[in-house]
C-alpha cells in the first residue's frame, strides 16, 4: 500500500521542498493511470522519501508514470534527461495531455521558447524541464538557472550511458553533470540493463545507496520471427500487416531515404525519420503524422523509437541488425504495448550488406589511434583553432595528411567525442550562426594518454554484435528464452526489490 504522499518530506540534508500533498488516488489520476502497480508504488515511496533510485522494467510497464507522480509529490522542480529529441517532442505532448506542466530544452527550441522558460524559472516555475545531456553543459544558462533549485532529476532510458557514451561526450559526463545541478535525488530508468553492467551505471551516473526495481524483460504478446532481408520482402511484410502501425529500422540515414523512395513512389505511404539532414519542422511532421495515423509506417533510424508512446504498434521490422542485443529490445519494444499480440522481425538472413553497414559504424566509433593523432596533430598549427563543423574538421585534416587510408576510418562525432573525453580537445560556439560550428582547439598531449579503453570498448561491442547474430541463427522459439537469459532474467523469477 502506497503511504500517505500528504506527508511530508523527511527533514535532512537531502530535504528540500515539501511534498504538494496529493493523496495516492489524486496522483495515480494525474499521470493517467488508474492505479499504480505494486512495484511503482514502491519506487514513487522511494523517491518521495528521498532515495535514489534505479528502475529496470520491461517497456510498456510504467516508467514515465513513476517519474511524473514522484516529481509531482515531492513539488518544485524536476528536470528530465532524455536522449533524442523526438522523444523529448513526443513525452512534452504527453505531459500537455494530462495538464502536467512541462517545458522542453534543447537545440530544437526557439530562442522565443528558451527566453519563455527563463522567465518562468526566475519567477518561481515548478514543474518539469524536458532536456537531454547536452543541454545539461555546466557552463550553460540551463545549469545555471537549475543549480540548487532541483528536487529530482530523472534519467529516462539511461542505458544510453553506455550505448551511447561512446561518441557522445555528453553521456560519459552525465553524472558530473547532474551533480552540478546539487538535486535532492536522482532516479534513473531503462526497460535493457545487464545485470553485469549495473554496478557500473549506479556509478556512472552517481546514485547513491540506490533502491532498486528489476523486473524480468520477456514480454509473452511479442512473437520474434527471423525473416530474410529484401526490398520485395518488405514489400511483403508492408501488404501482411497492411492498414496496421508499424515500424522499419534501418543502420543508415541512406538507407533509410531509399528505401523511403521506393516505397513512396511504389504508392506506399509511410514516414521517414533519422537524426540528420531532416529539418525540425519535417521531422516533427513526421512524427505527427505517424502518431496520429495518417503515416501507417515509419522508416527510421536509431534516432527514433525510444519511449515513443503510441500503444498500437502492431510490427516492427529490423532492415538491418542493430548493433546489440540490447539495442533490438529497446526497438522492437515499441510493438505491442497495448498488451495485444504483435509481430517482431528480425530480417537478418541473407543481409550480408546490412551486417557490413553496422559493423562499419561500430567499428568507425571506435576510431584508430593514427586518425586521432591525425585530427590532434592538425590542430595544433591551426593558431586561433579551427572553426567549422566536427565533420569538415575531419576532413580537412585528413586531406592535409594525404593518407587516403584514414578517410571514413571513424565518424566525426566519435574522433571529437573521444579527444575531449581524453581532454585533448576544446570547444567553445563560434560567433556564427552556422549549423554545429564551433571553435575546435588542441590541448594536452596526445602522447601521454592510455588509450587501452579505446581498443577495450571496441573489442566489446564486436563481441556484442557477434551475439547478436548468433542469436538470430536460433530457433525462433528459443530466441525469447535467449534474450532472457542475456540480461540474466530467468523466466521463473520474480520481481526483483533491492532495499
Amino acid at each position: 500500500m502506497l503511504f500517505p504522499l500528504r506527508k511530508s518530506i523527511e527533514e535532512g540534508p537531502r530535504a528540500r521542498n515539501k511534498s504538494v500533498g496529493m493523496s495516492p488516488f489524486h496522483l495515480s489520476s494525474a499521470v493517467g493511470v488508474t492505479t499504480f502497480h505494486d512495484e511503482q508504488q514502491r519506487m514513487i515511496e522511494a523517491l518521495v522519501a528521498g532515495r535514489d533510485a534505479l528502475m529496470i522494467v520491461r517497456t510498456g510497464f510504467g516508467k514515465t508514470a513513476v517519474f511524473q507522480a514522484a516529481g509531482l509529490a515531492i513539488g518544485g522542480v524536476t528536470v528530465v534527461v532524455y536522449p533524442l529529441r523526438a522523444l523529448i517532442a513526443d513525452q512534452l505532448d504527453r505531459f500537455q495531455r494530462l495538464g502536467i506542466p512541462a517545458r522542453p530544452w534543447n537545440s530544437d527550441c526557439s530562442n522565443q521558447s528558451k527566453d519563455e522558460t527563463v522567465h518562468l524559472l526566475r519567477s518561481g516555475y515548478q514543474g518539469f524541464i524536458l532536456t537531454t545531456p547536452e543541454s545539461l553543459d555546466i557552463g550553460g544558462e540551463l545549469a545555471a538557472l537549475l543549480r540548487g533549485r532541483v528536487n529530482l532529476v530523472a534519467i529516462d532510458e539511461v542505458h544510453y550511458v553506455e550505448q551511447a557514451g561512446r561518441w557522445r561526450h555528453a553521456y560519459h559526463t552525465l553524472g558530473t553533470r547532474i551533480r552540478n545541478l546539487e538535486p535532492r535525488n536522482v532516479f534513473a530508468c531503462t526497460a535493457t540493463l545487464l545485470r553485469a553492467d549495473e554496478p557500473l551505471m549506479i556509478r556512472a551516473v552517481g546514485l547513491r545507496d540506490p533502491f532498486i526495481v528489476r523486473m524480468p524483460i520477456a514480454r509473452e504478446n511479442l512473437r520474434i520471427q527471423i525473416a530474410s532481408r529484401s526490398p520485395d520482402h518488405l514489400i511483403e511484410l508492408l501488404r501482411r500487416h497492411r492498414g496496421q502501425a508499424g515500424m522499419v529500422f534501418f543502420a543508415t540515414t541512406a538507407g533509410v531515404d531509399r528505401m523511403y523512395s521506393r516505397l513512396r513512389n511504389a504508392g506506399w505511404k509511410v514516414a521517414r525519420y533519422h537524426g540528420t539532414k531532416m529539418g525540425v519542422a519535417v521531422k516533427r511532421e513526421q512524427q505527427a503524422g505517424f502518431m496520429a495515423g495518417m503515416y501507417p509506417v515509419m522508416l527510421a533510424t536509431n534516432a527514433f523509437g525510444l519511449g515513443i508512446d503510441k500503444a498500437d504498434v502492431r510490427w516492427c521490422a529490423h532492415y538491418d541488425p542493430p548493433a546489440t542485443i540490447s539495442e533490438w529490445v529497446q526497438e522492437f519494444g515499441r510493438c505491442g504495448r497495448d498488451g495485444a499480440p504483435a509481430a517482431v522481425y528480425g530480417l537478418f538472413c541473407n543481409a550480408q550488406d546490412g551486417i557490413r553497414a553496422r559493423k562499419f559504424l561500430i567499428e568507425s566509433e571506435y576510431p584508430p589511434l593514427r586518425l586521432l593523432k591525425c585530427v590532434w596533430m592538425f590542430l595544433l598549427g591551426e593558431v586561433g583553432g579551427f572553426r567549422g563543423t566536427a565533420g569538415q574538421l575531419l576532413n580537412a585534416a585528413v586531406r592535409a595528411t594525404g593518407d587516403r587510408t584514414l578517410e571514413n576510418a571513424g565518424s566525426a562525432s566519435s574522433v571529437a567525442g573521444w579527444l575531449k573525453r581524453k581532454h585533448l580537445l576544446e570547444t567553445q560556439r563560434a560567433d556564427d550562426t552556422g549549423f554545429h560550428r564551433l571553435i575546435y582547439r588542441a590541448c594536452g598531449d596526445i602522447e601521454t594518454v592510455n588509450w587501452a579503453d579505446l581498443e577495450q570498448k571496441r573489442g566489446q561491442a564486436l563481441a556484442r554484435f557477434q551475439d547478436l547474430l548468433a542469436l538470430a541463427k536460433l530457433p525462433e522459439t528459443a530466441i525469447a528464452g535467449a534474450i532472457s537469459a542475456y540480461f540474466g532474467d530467468d523466466v521463473e523469477d520474480s520481481t526483483e526489490i533491492r532495499r
